[in-house]
């Protein structure tokens, strides 16, 4: 039996979201993988209710087993920007919160997996590596620079294999946890990359394929940039994802690349509620007026300051 640690960490307001993201990795799990799973949360985050949601999953699937950990109300301080809840910093804690671990998988709950992570768990060697992760299929370049980074080498922080046993040593996760009142752009995933700098193991995309990584490979104005990140091998691997992240818009506040995939899981999860998938599907197909001035306004300058930005400012 193969035991996988893997921690997330989300609040109640992606319950549904976060318990469909669990239940793709269980139903797309090999026989004989077990999946050691803890969920991080605060004071207040996922209450017993929230928990007993998720750990039905037990029920369903025999091959896992769920620990919720709450963090109290430590990291209040952090920098958040975009909607992003500070739940994204708690995974500076795991170092101390798991000292049983000298390796772990950590991943975000806005993904969808296709596929078993024994493989890329067990084969990824991180003996001189802080940490295992996929280079960004997109990152502001003049800002990158201005924190230190590389822009060919930036992660994203959707799905990281950490070195535990190199953070407790080298107090990696200190330095983390001290930097997290700064002002960065990509917040944790920012510190992450500034701290583990130089030692970070790249994986293939199939491991993180992001909606920008979908957008950019259809997109001759970003070939030169994919094919300084990506093999051709990587290049169709990651358009075959065992790993899908929506790192951008939510399939389920709206549509996106691969959003299909997500309503296809939820379809087939523990957590499918006919109301809701029929309510969401009817609100794509006849927006409000409502929806539509609330939407449109933000694609139009999206567009056309993207298209600035693109000539005069990301370079």
């Amino acid at each position: 039996m193969n035991i996988i640690p893997i921690v997330f960490s989300f609040n109640h307001f992606v319950l549904t979201p976060a318990g469909v993201c669990i239940n793709s990795l269980l139903r797309h799990s090999a026989k004989y993988t077990f999946y050691d799973i803890y969920i991080l949360h605060g004071e207040g985050e996922l209450n017993y209710e929230h928990q007993a949601h998720i750990s039905k999953l037990k029920f369903y699937y025999q091959n896992c087993n769920f620990t919720f950990l709450n963090v109290g109300n430590t990291l209040n301080n952090v920098h958040t920007l975009r909607g992003i809840p500070k739940v994204t910093y708690y995974r500076f804690l795991i170092p101390r919160l798991l000292p049983e671990f000298d390796k772990i998988i950590f991943s975000d709950p806005d993904i969808i997996y296709k596929g078993d992570l024994s493989d890329v768990f067990l084969n990824t060697d991180l003996t001189e590596y802080y940490l295992a992760a996929v280079k960004s299929a997109f990152v502001y370049r003049k800002y990158c620079k201005s924190i230190g980074c590389d822009p060919d080498n930036y992660t994203n922080g959707g799905f990281q294999i950490y070195n535990l046993k190199a953070f407790r040593e080298l107090e990696l996760d200190k330095k983390q946890l001290e930097m997290c009142g700064g002002k960065y752009f990509y917040l944790d995933q920012d510190i992450t990359n500034i701290v583990c700098k130089g030692k970070i193991l790249f994986l293939s995309p199939k491991y993180n394929s992001t909606q920008m990584f979908f957008k950019h490979s259809k997109n001759d104005s970003y070939k030169n940039w994919m094919e300084k990140l990506y093999s051709e091998k990587e290049m169709n691997e990651g358009l075959n994802p065992i790993v899908h992240h929506f790192n951008g818009i939510k399939p389920w506040n709206g549509m996106c690349y691969m959003y299909d995939i997500y309503w296809e899981e939820f379809r087939n999860s523990i957590f499918y509620d006919e109301e809701l998938y029929f309510k969401h599907n009817i609100k794509m197909m006849n927006p409000t007026p409502g929806f539509l001035l609330k939407k449109f306004p933000k694609s139009i300058l999206k567009k056309y300051f993207g298209t600035f930005k693109s000539k005069y400012i990301d370079q």
